[in-house]
């Protein structure tokens, strides 16, 4: 079966959410093709790939990086609204639907962590 995992934050940025998708990632990949897209790092300004040669912190799957263009976190006001904005990436949509008819995944994932 193959799994797209989507999520708006992955290594080297660290924590309890990013830890919980390598692990759950890596025990999806065990039996199933498994492909994480997240957003490049911030001091990147390309889209780049990361094999699963455990350049990810220990990911036993691929992760695929897209630039982040119209990110809600760069809009005014977004440190009023205390962190009811999403940190989704409106370029998000766009990468999703690149790799869902790339990768054809049977299952979606999207791992989103909202702030209370």
């Amino acid at each position: 079966m193959r799994v797209l995992i989507t999520t708006p934050t992955f290594f080297p940025i660290v924590g309890g959410a990013e830890l919980l998708i390598r692990d759950v990632g890596n025990l999806w990949a065990e039996e199933n093709d498994v492909r994480l897209l997240t957003s490049c790092l911030p001091q990147t300004s390309r889209p780049y790939w990361v094999g699963p040669t455990g350049d990810d912190l220990g990911c036993h799957f691929p992760v695929v990086r897209f630039e982040d263009r119209l990110s809600l976190m760069n809009s005014r006001g977004h440190r009023l609204s205390r962190g009811l904005l999403p940190p989704m990436s409106l370029s998000a949509f766009t990468a999703i639907r690149r790799e869902v008819r790339e990768f054809k995944p049977d299952i979606l994932v999207t791992f989103f962590a909202v702030p209370f």
